[in-house]
């Protein structure tokens, strides 16, 4: 796609009155964003919607992409792996003598 944007700015800058045309890619600064611009003026990318000129990804995106996200996935195993630790550790749940084991049997009727 990246290959197809700088042909058609190649061709806007040569066939057209566009000498400043140029791709406008912010995957290369955001990896994955998967959107590629072909400006008539990629020198001024904010007169187009808004697109910021120096694009960055804030900071909280960082930490929940970054250190947030791989702690969140250490509590997620430890959270599917409690059970089996809590077997190994204390045994199967029994029940007492005491208690009655068929509770329909003491079931009143109306």
């Amino acid at each position: 796609m990246k290959f197809l944007a700088e042909g058609r700015a190649k061709q806007l800058r040569e066939h057209s009155n566009y000498p400043h045309a140029g791709v406008y890619d912010s995957a290369g600064r955001w990896r994955h964003l998967g959107v590629i611009y072909v400006l008539h003026d990629a020198t001024k990318p904010e007169i187009y919607g808004g697109l910021p000129s120096d694009p960055h990804i804030p900071w909280t995106v960082k930490l929940w992409k970054g250190p947030l996200k791989w702690l969140g996935n250490v509590a997620m195993v430890g959270g599917f792996d409690w059970p089996r630790r809590a077997l190994l550790r204390f045994g199967p749940v029994k029940a007492h003598e005491d208690e009655d084991v068929h509770p329909e049997e003491n079931r009143e009727h109306f």
